[in-house]
């Protein structure tokens, strides 16, 4: 029902906005994250809110209001992933539990200590 509700108000805003400004899909994307706020997660808002600061980023450094900044995409996805680590370590209550089963398979016997 989220990704639903997050694809479905990217769309709308997308079209309404196409003709009015070159930035819609920066908006509709900001517009669009307001679905995040009903999932109880807080470490997918996060991510989600890394995701669209690069989107955003993106957007402007093609557009020229800010200057390229080379690997600025590979730094932010750095963040974003050592953020998720840090909530699947220090605040595991906050993850869901296919994600920590997620990580526990994809890392293997190591993880199984980390509690």
């Amino acid at each position: 029902a989220l990704l639903a509700a997050y694809i479905g108000l990217f769309h709308l805003c997308k079209i309404i906005l196409r003709n009015v400004t070159p930035l819609s899909n920066t908006i509709s994307g900001l517009i669009a994250g307001s679905a995040i706020s009903v999932y109880r997660f807080p470490f997918l808002s996060l991510y989600l809110f890394i995701k669209e600061l690069q989107s955003i980023s993106k957007s402007l450094m093609y557009s020229g209001y800010l200057p390229r900044v080379p690997y600025f995409n590979y730094i932010l996805y750095v963040f974003s992933a050592a953020m998720l680590m840090h909530f699947f370590i220090f605040e595991r209550e906050s993850v869901n539990t296919s994600f920590v089963k997620f990580v526990k398979d994809f890392g293997g016997p190591s993880l199984d200590n980390i509690e």
